[in-house]
This record gives C-alpha cells, structure tokens and sequence, in this order.
C-alpha cells in the first residue's frame, strides 16, 4: 500500500446531478458545500469537476467525472470530495475501477453524508463495497419500477411520466396547459398551412414569451423537438412508436389531430438536416432576383391547389410581399420546375463534352451515404439526450461538433459524386450524336431532346437536383409565364447558336 504524507491534503471536487434544473442550481449548489467541507476540514481546494445532467448509470457521458479518473495520478495523497459516494458511481464495476485506482496512489473520499473512507484499508474498502452495492440495488430497484409504471400507464394508453414535462402539457403530462398547447396549433398553421420555417415558429413563439418547459429559450432544435412528440396527438407510444392496438386514456386529449402530427413529423424529417429528404426539385437552387435562394412552401392562394417557391429572404423575414413589390419573388412550383427541367436538358444537349463516372463510384457513393445516415443518427441522438436534459449544453456541443463537420464533408462529396453519376447518365444518351458536332439536323436535335427528358425524367429527385446545381443557374424574375426566367449556365447556347431554334422547336 502505497502511503502520502501531506500537511494539507489536496481537495479533487466533484459534483453531479442526473437531471438539470434551471430553476435551482443543483451542481453549484454542491459545490459551495463542498467548498465549505474542504473549509471545515483544512483541504486545498485543488480541483472541482462537475457533470450536469448526466445519470451516473451513464459513464461514457461523464466527461468531468472521466476527466477527474485521468488526473487522479497526478495527485498522490489527495482527497474526493463529494456529497455522497452515489455521486461518484452506482454502478460495481464504476465503484471498483475507482477504488483500485485510489488505492494505487493512496488516495481517499470524503462525502458529506457517509464522511471519510479510505479504500486502500479493509474497513474503507468493505463500506465503499457495501454503499457501492446498496446504490447499485437502488438503482435497478428504481429502474424495475419506472418499467413497471409504464408498461401500466401503456396498457392504459397513458404517455410515459418519468421524463421532463412535454411542452403543451402540465406535470402530470396528461392535461392541457391552454396557453403552451395555443402555441402548438400556431405552429402546426404555420408549418402546414402556410409553409413557415423551424425558425419562423421558433420566433413566434419567443414573441409570446413562450419558454421550453426548463425555463430555456427557444431553438429551432428545440421547437421541433416539441412538434415531433406524439403526445401533441394524445398517441400512445413505446418509445418513439405508436402502439397500433392501444387507444388514448379519456382523460388524455389531443392538442392536434394525428393526421396533422403525423404530417408535421413528415415534414420535419425531411427538413431536418442538409443533404437528407429534399422534397423540391428547385428548393434552395433557384435563386430570387434579390440574390437568395428559393424555397418550397406555402400555397397560391388557400384553395387553389398549386404550390409555390417563395424567396427564403421574405420566408425568414415574414416580410410582406405585398409591400416589397420589384424586390423578392414567388412563383408556381409547376413553372419553376418546367423550366429548371429545360434548363438541364439544353444544357446536355449543346454540352461539347464530358468524361464519364469513374468506375466503383457507385459502391463509394453507397458507403458514404451509409456513413451519412450513421453520423445523422449520432448526431439526433445527442440531440435527444440534450433536450431530454439527459446532457448539458457543453457537452453536446463538444460532442457534437467532430459529428457536423464530418456531416458537411460527406454531405457535400456525396452531391458532387451524386451529379457525377447523373451526369453519365445523360451523357450516355448523347455522346455519340453530340460529342463533335456544333449543330444538329432539326428531327436529330428533337429527338436527342425527348430521349433527355425521359432520361431526366426517370431520375431520383436528389439526382435531378444536383444535376440543376451543377448545370444551370436559373433566377426568378417579375413578370407572368416562363419570361420570367433568367437561365445562365455552362454550355447553355445564346439565341445567336444556329442550333438553338432547331432544339427549341423540339
């Protein structure tokens, strides 16, 4: 046993609660009695450590508490301070690992509720064994519990209760609180009805003085992590999946119909990440006469049955188009797609050449989109856990950060590869014909134009987006009908090409 004379002991402190509370400042709130022990006992405060909303049965998401293990070798002799040894693990194989590694460089614990334990001698090592089994008793005791209250409540068709209050919702997650559920149906118009953003929800909501239900401001993150719940529908659920055969409780009423969640959690899974479930050919390429890019949403006019693209500068900014006439557009979905199509296709067809894929990069563009989905999936995951107050601020963002910028890396070469491949494919059709010639006979250029279209056609939307990105650059103008358009691009022919009208005609 290794033994370390000190006059006054080093003091490691290290705080933890399993579920942040905005309301009370529960880790600060242990650190200043720890303070205040390290006072008592004559300590040097050497170091405090400090994991916010994180569950001791949760030891890969501990950082301070992982961080607090790597520098306890760097501090012979010292003292633990914590508010009971619950804090430190609860689980045997935590306990055990920290009481080896304290042994090793004679190092002790002093909690404020079982005092002081030295686990290098049999007397501290059998307590801390004994508190280490008791609490991991507790701990599955407690879990046993919870499962068996929800698989109750389930049978019921009651939302499972042992988690923070759902937005909309009072403490007993069953009732409706009126003013937060109001919020809930605005958000609901505003997405399905009039075509609004995350982030236009998000600044309605923060207008009303709206809250999450921890007392935090509003986030685009945080708003649709509120309209994804499927008790906004009074849907009964087993994790994230509805229960088929299990009807809603009586006392358990809907703020939204479920058809109306079932669409919004349509909606935002395709919304929710670069590069995943684009639902526009044109949506976010086309370009407004103002400079910005063009989204799908909203109708022309409630009843007329037609989409439109509207200028993402009026979209963010609530701007109203009446009063901003020569300066943002709108235009009908079914225009702006003909004549993004027209665009790709004139392009191929006066393009003077072009090289083909390279071989494999089908099976690399198919790992790489696997990867994406991975990394996607990590990503919602700390998302959850964060909001789910399951993980701090800080540490979801640390967490997060290596995850996005490699999302944005594969995101991007997977377009560039995605329009590689469309791109062979259009070429296939007309490299024979096109391939050295400046000019077609009339019956030739329609034809290779129709088999375009087929080909263009019968493409998967994201091929036919990054076909439009890599080709064309096309602007929404003022005016009616397809003048309208301004299309520029390389290998697009001017009006001086001789075989300009041939095609056109075709």
């Amino acid at each position: 046993m290794n033994t370390h004379t000190n006059t006054q002991p080093q003091a490691l402190l290290y705080a933890r609660i399993s579920v942040t509370d905005q309301r009370t400042p529960k880790v600060a709130n242990q650190l200043s009695d720890l303070r205040a022990l390290a006072t008592r006992e004559g300590y040097a405060n050497a170091c405090e450590y400090r994991d916010d909303g994180i569950a001791a049965s949760k030891p890969d998401l501990r950082d301070d508490f992982n961080r607090l293990m790597a520098d306890l070798p760097k501090h012979p002799g010292a003292v633990i301070l914590a508010t009971e040894e619950a804090r430190l693990a609860r689980n045997m194989q935590e306990k055990l690992a920290l009481q080896v590694l304290c042994a090793e460089h004679g190092i002790t614990w002093h909690t404020v509720r079982d005092g002081k334990v030295n686990p290098s001698e049999a007397a501290g090592e059998f307590m801390a064994l004994i508190r280490g089994a008791v609490d991991t008793l507790e701990s599955k005791r407690k879990g046993e519990r919870q499962r068996a209250r929800a698989a109750h409540d389930r049978a019921q068709g009651l939302p499972y209760r042992n988690s923070p209050r759902p937005f909309g919702r009072e403490d007993d997650h069953v009732t409706e609180r009126r003013a937060e559920a109001d919020l809930i149906r605005l958000a609901r118009d505003m997405l399905l009805r009039d075509g609004k953003s995350l982030f236009a929800v998000m600044t309605a909501w923060q207008k009303a003085g709206s809250t999450t239900p921890k007392g935090n401001a509003w986030t685009a993150a945080s708003v649709r992590h509120a309209m994804r719940k499927w008790s906004n529908a009074a849907v009964p659920t087993y994790g994230d999946e509805p229960l088929p055969d299990v009807q809603a409780h009586p006392s358990w009423t809907p703020i939204i119909s479920r058809d109306d969640a079932e669409e919004i959690r349509a909606l935002l899974a395709l919304r929710s990440r670069p590069g995943t479930g684009v639902t526009t050919l044109c949506g976010g390429i086309i370009r407004c006469r103002c400079g910005a890019p063009m989204v799908g949403g909203g109708w022309q006019g409630r009843n007329s049955g037609r989409r439109i693209y509207r200028c993402s500068f009026y979209t963010d900014n609530k701007i109203n188009l009446t009063n901003s006439k020569g300066q943002h557009s709108t235009v009908a979905r079914h225009l702006a797609d003909h004549a993004a199509r027209e665009a790709v296709i004139t392009t191929y067809l006066f393009r003077p050449s072009a090289s083909n894929a390279a071989s494999g990069e089908a099976a690399r563009l198919a790992d790489m989109q696997t990867e994406l989905t991975d990394v996607q999936a990590k990503i919602g995951n700390l998302l959850d856990l964060h909001l789910e107050g399951e993980l701090s601020k800080a540490i979801f963002q640390s967490r997060k950060a290596p995850l996005a910028t490699r999302e944005a890396e594969l995101a991007e070469r997977i377009s560039q590869m995605a329009a590689a491949s469309a791109n062979a494919r259009m070429l296939t059709k007309t490299r024979r014909a096109l391939f050295s010639r400046r000019t077609l006979p009339l019956s030739a250029a329609a034809e290779v134009k129709r088999e375009l279209g087929d080909i263009f056609d019968g493409m998967g939307l994201e091929d036919q987006r990054a076909l439009l990105a890599a080709t064309a650059h096309v602007v929404v103008g003022a005016g009616q009908g397809m003048s309208r358009f301004t299309v520029t691009g390389e290998g697009l022919p001017t009006e001086d090409d001789d075989s300009y009208s041939n095609a056109q005609e075709g």
